[in-house]
């Protein structure tokens, strides 16, 4: 079967215009990683596509060789421009250095120098070389060194691309899919043509099919965005990882690591695949005890140092599709200068709490200072106003009693008289004690000035009330006093008065009490009175 030289120029020329586009759009993508590669060999395969229909339009024998040796410069370009491109897109830079890439070019060069030269030594071509629509298609040994080169470069990049795409994201195992594909078509058309299997056995059907290759490679770059997005290779983002990563198999042996994790070690302990982990750890032995058989875990560990140092410890497994335990997976991170923050913050706080409650301390002492009767320790005439009216409130909003009892020491300046005013201090005191001990701790004991006391009694009624003073009034009297200048006793007269049965306000309360007391003095003292008797 033969196809005209007009129609293979069209279709090589459409092969052609289509790399022109797809470069022109990687153009448009010239900072994103691999564009540059990308460009090249687009234009390895576009110069393919063209120079080989110039050869087809050519009349003249000595153009048609030289458009046919021309085709070599995208011949020879292609093959390692794929391969630095898949070095480039899987994040393997590093195997990309100026003497390898110099490497690339020997070849190329080789090649191009041998194919210019043929008709003085026939190396490439043995001979062959004769003006066919297969002169592309044979040759000596040379050119099929360069055929298994060529495709050897292919098999690797496509191996690495193909590699990468298993371990990648499905976005990315598409757009490495469709760019397999579209590099798969041309060389299988090549495979083809050499083996002399094409429907087309006068023609190289190779560089016809880079149309659907450039348009394969720009509905890549359009739909799946290549050059757009790429992968970054989960190598490089694991040795880049500031957590350090173990990866121990089901013998608790190394079997993985990155870099975070070899600085942790010492050299001493310098960390290899296959070494057991409790072999490793022996500065360490506690931790492996602890998590030896620990499949999942997310701790916070010490180790101890000057200072120590603090990780985030998170254990995870790993398992198979069938659920099968391979190993475990260990990353920690340091965290001591968080710790070290959050321990000083700990000790402030802590300091800050001790101020405080130092403050509220001395607060309560002024509190209670500022309330309390510095001779007898009871409740002041201040306190009194401030809980009298709170209390009057309170049995009011309840409906409950509430009772006051005002307590005066008889012939108090008597007995600053005769045994000293060191003695009429000594009496205020032990009756403040004596009250203190012998009252409920709802009741409220003031002195209010004087010899006199207040003893503030809510929920009591009145007959309650004359039970207790009585009691006060005996027990006091009982009680016997030590002075410097003799012991003696004293007695109390005492006035009871009850809201709502004797006043109704606090004023009314107190002055009812009072008035109480004083019927009690002028009655002959030591006794006790209720309002309104």
């Amino acid at each position: 079967m033969s196809a005209t030289p007009n129609l293979y120029a069209v279709m090589l020329i459409l092969a052609s215009a289509s790399g022109m586009v797809a470069i022109g759009v990687s153009l448009s993508r010239w900072r994103s990683h691999g564009a540059g590669t990308m460009i090249l060999l687009l234009g390895g395969l576009s110069i393919w596509s063209l120079t080989y229909a110039f050869h087809w339009v050519s009349q003249e024998a000595e153009w048609k060789y030289f458009w046919l040796n021309m085709t070599y410069f995208g011949v020879v370009t292609a093959p390692a421009a794929l391969l630095v491109f898949a070095f480039r897109y899987t994040g393997r830079d590093a195997w990309i250095t100026p003497s390898r890439l110099a490497l690339f070019v020997i070849e190329p060069a080789a090649i191009l120098i041998l194919l210019w030269t043929d008709p003085q030594h026939g190396l490439l071509f043995a001979g062959k070389r004769a003006l066919t629509a297969s002169v592309l298609l044979d040759g000596g040994p040379l050119f099929w060194l360069h055929v298994l080169y060529s495709y050897g470069l292919l098999l690797v990049a496509t191996v690495i691309l193909f590699e990468y795409a298993l371990r990648s994201l499905r976005f990315y195992q598409w757009q490495i899919g469709a760019f397999i594909a579209s590099l798969l078509l041309p060389w299988v058309a090549n495979i083809l043509s050499i083996a002399k299997l094409s429907p087309f056995p006068d023609l190289d059907v190779t560089p016809i099919v880079f149309t659907l290759t450039a348009i394969v490679i720009l509905y890549d770059m359009l739909t799946r965005r290549l050059l757009d997005i790429l992968p970054i290779a989960r190598d490089l983002l694991v040795e880049n990882m500031d957590e350090g990563l173990l990866v121990l198999d089901t013998s608790n042996r190394v079997v993985d690591f990155n870099a975070s994790a070899r600085r942790v070690f010492s050299d001493s302990d310098e960390l290899k695949v296959g070494q057991r982990i409790d072999a490793l750890l022996t500065r360490w032995s506690h931790l492996v005890d602890k998590y030896i058989v620990v499949e999942q875990l997310d701790a916070e560990i010490e180790l101890d140092g000057s200072p120590p140092a603090y990780f985030d410890l998170h254990i995870r497994p790993i398992r198979d599709k069938k659920g099968r335990l391979l190993g475990r997976l260990i990353t920690w991170r340091n965290v001591t200068a968080r710790k070290q923050v959050e321990l000083a913050l700990q000790e402030a706080n802590q300091q800050l709490k001790r101020r405080v409650e130092e403050v509220e301390l001395l607060q309560a002492q002024l509190r209670e200072q500022s309330i309390r009767d510095p001779l007898t320790g009871t409740y002041n005439r201040r306190y009194l106003d401030e809980t009298l009216e709170r209390e009057f409130k309170r049995a009011q909003r309840e409906r409950k009693p509430l009772t006051i009892a005002i307590m005066d020491l008889d012939a108090f300046k008597s007995i600053n008289d005769t045994y000293g005013h060191r003695a009429g201090d000594l009496a205020l005191q032990h009756v403040a004690g004596y009250l203190s001990i012998h009252t409920r701790a709802s009741d409220i004991v003031c002195r209010y000035g004087g010899e006199e006391f207040v003893i503030v009694m809510p929920g009591v009624d009145v007959e309650v009330a004359r039970c207790r003073a009585e009691d006060w009034r005996r027990s006091i009297e009982d009680l016997v006093i030590n002075s410097p200048k003799g012991s003696f006793h004293v007695t109390t007269s005492i006035g009871v008065a009850v809201h709502p049965a004797h006043a109704g306000s606090t004023e009314d309360l107190l002055r009812a009490a009072d008035d109480a007391l004083y019927a009690a003095k002028r009655d002959g003292k030591n006794k006790i009175v209720v309002s309104g008797e």
